[in-house]
């Protein structure tokens, strides 16, 4: 299968459970290896429709991926941030993810964001092809400390 003909929407709440298969399948894999569990994942969709605004792409079998896109000051002004992106695997490669990037940064030039963050893990599959798209790695480093 080449390039797939999509449709770049803006999601509703219908959406959620398609959206909340789709972030399972993609976080279950290396290198995030998260176990999300029913009732979290859905509040953690829930709070995404709250706070922030998600796309879908679709195609005729239905949403095959989306992304998470908020706002937030910052010393330089409102800068936008993708909190997540994931495209179905099967649907990797095809022009998708580019789709819903193009779509994402469009939304945020709208907006008058001065820049946009993203958090990616260095070893995840798409790490080059937002490297192609001009994102530049910051310098800053994510620190976690587990509280029991």
């Amino acid at each position: 299968m080449g390039r797939v003909v999509e449709k770049i929407r803006e999601a509703t709440k219908s959406d959620a459970k398609k959206i909340a298969e789709i972030y399972k399948e993609a976080y279950l894999e290396r290198p995030y290896n998260e176990k999300w569990n029913e009732r979290t994942l859905t509040k953690r969709i829930k709070d995404c429709f709250k706070e922030c605004k998600i796309l879908v792409a679709e195609v005729e079998k239905g949403v095959v991926g989306f992304i998470m896109l908020n706002t937030f000051n910052w010393d330089r002004g409102l800068n936008g941030i993708i909190e997540d992106f994931c495209v179905k695997k099967e649907f990797r490669g095809k022009g998708v993810g580019r789709n819903l990037l193009k779509a994402a940064e469009s939304e945020l030039r709208k907006r008058k964001v001065n820049e946009i963050w993203m958090r990616v893990h260095e070893k995840v599959r798409a790490f080059g092809f937002y490297k192609r798209k001009g994102y530049k790695e910051s310098g800053f480093v994510l620190l976690i400390k587990k509280l029991k």
